[in-house]
């Protein structure tokens, strides 16, 4: 065990104990953060397979603490004997752990079952992929980024749309272009772009990684980050950008707002208070020629000490299969499988039950589809959550007021995702 999470085992004892004293056994129990309604939604799916498989006692129980209570419940079933058999894992963390050895190899049960693991977006697979080749995790929930656009917006000013071919500089021209001052007076009414969570990527766009390779220090270091983050800098300092798109009454429903780089399911919740038409296209490649998006979600792992893996395998093989899959789409809890999705998106979408009424509305769907394909996993370190709220969070704040230039603020972060990195070991 390494000395990390020897530390996290020690400070999670009193926990340990807790959770050696629960109520009673299960055949297979698996934990989840998730709850209320939305744990009730999930309940139905899970109770699908329990129609289907009666012989198999499930105990299917949402921890405390969120996220980070599922990992502790893990740290502690691989140390303390605790009787958890799968988790629903974190993208925070999951990388982290399966470098730790938490979670069993799931490869060995798809090729002995014949399991289609080409039904799911490749990027998907790859962020659970192992070193040694073993897949570690099948995915619940998955997000991804594509470009909404204002179709009307576009009209109005005679600009062509949106397409696959664009790059970031062909969104950043538009974008300069559709800021609109109508009375002069230097603050825009109308606004090009609103980019959601870019600075949780945009490095990534330029074709660098927030660690090097073996997890041991900043991916910063490389001078293409300076790239990036200079140009995030100066986009936002154009006076271009928007905030509050994803709000009832934000600029992307009052019709002030002509591009929206962001989450798909977010696109299609403020559709409702939408009236003006709009459209999706795959989110614009990067410098280096390639496209990629910011990738987060929820998976189904295994863990090692499982009791039961044999039957947690044939759990997650439901869950992970397009009718389970397509079940959790019609609730909103996930699903990314590609059969599944184009059944939900192509075959039996009905725009009006989002309050879609325009005709003319998201008739691109297959790239709510597409867009999945291009989406994967950073290599996070442990504790990326620290990372991303005190070390990227506070500089991309000071790019975007333009209190300093990139070539500065990024290797001054690098040293400190150096220092968390050596911290964690």
């Amino acid at each position: 065990m390494n000395s990390r999470l020897f530390r996290t085992v020690v400070c999670l004892s009193a926990l340990a104990l807790l959770s050696l004293t629960a109520a009673q056994a299960q055949d297979l129990r698996y934990i989840t953060w998730v709850g209320g309604s939305s744990k009730a939604l999930e309940d139905e799916v899970v109770d699908m397979f329990r129609a289907q498989r009666p012989e198999i006692s499930i105990a299917f129980d949402t921890v405390g603490g969120g996220v980070n209570g599922v990992r502790e419940q893990v740290v502690l079933s691989l140390v303390a004997g605790t009787d958890v058999d799968i988790a629903l894992t974190h993208s925070d963390w999951v990388g982290d752990l399966i470098k730790q050895g938490a979670f069993l190899d799931l490869r060995p049960f798809m090729e002995r079952d014949g399991f289609d693991i080409d039904a799911f977006p490749k990027g998907v697979i790859d962020s659970y992929t192992g070193q040694d080749g073993g897949i570690y995790a099948l995915p619940q929930q998955w997000t991804t980024i594509l470009l909404a656009y204002n179709k009307n917006y576009f009209d109005r000013y005679g600009i062509a749309h949106p397409d696959d071919t664009w790059d970031i500089f062909d969104m950043e021209t538009a974008a300069r272009t559709l800021t609109i001052d109508a009375d002069g007076d230097g603050a825009a009414e109308s606004h090009g772009l609103f980019a959601q969570s870019l600075d949780e990527y945009v490095w990534r766009l330029w074709g660098t990684s927030l660690t090097n390779e073996d997890v041991t220090g900043s991916g910063w270091h490389d001078p293409r980050a300076v790239d990036a983050w200079q140009w995030y800098g100066d986009l936002y300092q154009s006076g271009v950008t928007t905030s509050g798109a994803n709000q009832q009454s934000g600029p992307w429903v009052t019709g002030s707002l002509s591009m929206w780089l962001g989450w798909p399911h977010q696109h299609v919740e403020v559709a409702r208070w939408m009236t003006d038409s709009w459209d999706v296209a795959m989110h614009p490649y990067g410098p280096n020629g390639e496209r990629v998006a910011r990738a987060a979600g929820a998976q189904w792992a295994i863990l090692s000490t499982s009791d039961n893996p044999e039957q947690a395998w044939e759990l997650i093989k439901f869950l992970a299969s397009a009718e389970a899959q397509y079940e959790f789409l019609v609730r909103g809890r996930g699903g990314v499988h590609r059969e599944a999705m184009i059944r939900y998106w192509l075959d039996e979408f009905d725009p009006t039950t989002s309050g879609i009424t325009d005709s003319s509305t998201l008739l691109n769907r297959m790239v709510m589809v597409n867009a999945y394909e291009y989406a994967s996993l950073d290599r996070l370190p442990a504790g990326y959550a620290t990372i991303l709220t005190q070390i990227i969070r506070p500089m991309s704040a000071k790019l975007r007021n333009g209190e300093a230039p990139a070539a500065s603020l990024v290797p001054e972060a690098a040293r400190l995702i150096d220092a968390h990195i050596a911290g964690q070991d």
